[in-house]
C-alpha cells in the first residue's frame, strides 16, 4: 500500500483522573513526539464539545467518565457529525480499567483499546495502529464500517450480560392518575433531560428513566434504538425515508412523529 506523508495529528485526551491523564500524555509524547495534544478533558461532555469544535484527529477516551462515558461520547460525535463536514471524524482509542477477561467487547473498537495502567510498549503499538489507520483512511476516504463497529461496541459491553425481565407495561403518573400502558401500544420513546417521553397513538406521557436503563428491559425483536435519544417500536414503522440532506426519518403508523435515524442505526432500515 502506498504510504502518504500525513501532517502531525491533533489529539484529545479525556479522563476524569488527573494523574491518569498525565500518564496518557507522557506515554503518547514518548511514542509519538510529533503529535500535538490540543485538548485535555475531565468529563464526557467536555470531550463532546471539544470534538465538535476543535480540529481533532485522534481521541483517547476513558470508558468510565462523569456526565457521558467514552462510548456515549463516540456515539454523540458520530450522530451529530455534519453530513457536509470537510474533514473526517476523529479516530478513537478507548482507555479502560476492565481486566483481560472482560475485554472481548472492546476488540470491536474503531482503532484500539488500552488497559490501565498504560505501558510504553502498549502505547507504541497503539501509535503504530493509529498511523496505519491514518494512511488507510486518507487513501480510502474514511471507512463507513466505523458506524457499525460502534453500535456493536455499545450493545456488547460487559455490564449487559445480566438477565433483565422484559417490560409488559409502562407506568406513568399524570397528576393524580397512574396510566398502565401495554408495551405493545408504545410507538416511540424519546429522551428529554432526565425523563423519557412515551408516545402512543392516543397520548404522550413522561416517565423518570434513562434510555440506558430502559433498553435492556425491552424485547429487542420489537424495539430498537435509532438515535442516542430515541427507541422505536419496529411494528409501528411504516417506512424509512432518506431526505435530500442525507438524513433519514421514519414514517410511523398511528403517529405524526417523524423521528430521525442517526448514522449509527441506518443500516437497520436498508433494503436486503
Amino acid at each position: 500500500m502506498t504510504e502518504l506523508s500525513l501532517p502531525a495529528p491533533n489529539v484529545l485526551l479525556a479522563d476524569d483522573e488527573p494523574l491518569l491523564l498525565e500518564a496518557i500524555e507522557s506515554e503518547l509524547s514518548s511514542a509519538w513526539p510529533e503529535a500535538t495534544v490540543l485538548s485535555r478533558c475531565r468529563s464526557g461532555l467536555d470531550a463532546i464539545e471539544a470534538l465538535q469544535t476543535l480540529p481533532i484527529d485522534i481521541a483517547f477516551l476513558d470508558i468510565q467518565m462523569p456526565e457521558a462515558n467514552g462510548l456515549e461520547v463516540v456515539q454523540t460525535v458520530i450522530e451529530e457529525w455534519p453530513e457536509e463536514a470537510h474533514r473526517p471524524m476523529p479516530l478513537f482509542v478507548f482507555v479502560t480499567a476492565y481486566t483481560e477477561h472482560a475485554i472481548d467487547a472492546f476488540k470491536l473498537a474503531a482503532v484500539d483499546y488500552i488497559v490501565k495502567p498504560i505501558t510504553a510498549k502498549r502505547m507504541a503499538d497503539t501509535v503504530e495502529r493509529l498511523k496505519h489507520h491514518q494512511n488507510t483512511r486518507a487513501l480510502a476516504n474514511a471507512p463507513e464500517e466505523l458506524n457499525q463497529q460502534i453500535v456493536n461496541l455499545l450493545t456488547n459491553t460487559p455490564n449487559k450480560t445480566t438477565h433483565v425481565e422484559k417490560l409488559q407495561t409502562v407506568r406513568a403518573s399524570v397528576g393524580e392518575q397512574v396510566y398502565l400502558i401495554p408495551i405493545e401500544d408504545v410507538i416511540l420513546f424519546e429522551a428529554s433531560d432526565k425523563y423519557i417521553e412515551v408516545h402512543t397513538a392516543s397520548k404522550s406521557v413522561v416517565i423518570r428513566e434513562s434510555l440506558r436503563n430502559l433498553l435492556p428491559q425491552l424485547d429487542p425483536t420489537q424495539f430498537t434504538q435509532i438515535h442516542r435519544k430515541s427507541i422505536v417500536n419496529l411494528r409501528k414503522v411504516n417506512a424509512a425515508v432518506r431526505e435530500n440532506n442525507g438524513k433519514m426519518k421514519l414514517n410511523l403508523h398511528e403517529s405524526s412523529l417523524t423521528p430521525v435515524v442517526s448514522r449509527l442505526y441506518r443500516h437497520l432500515f436498508q433494503a436486503q
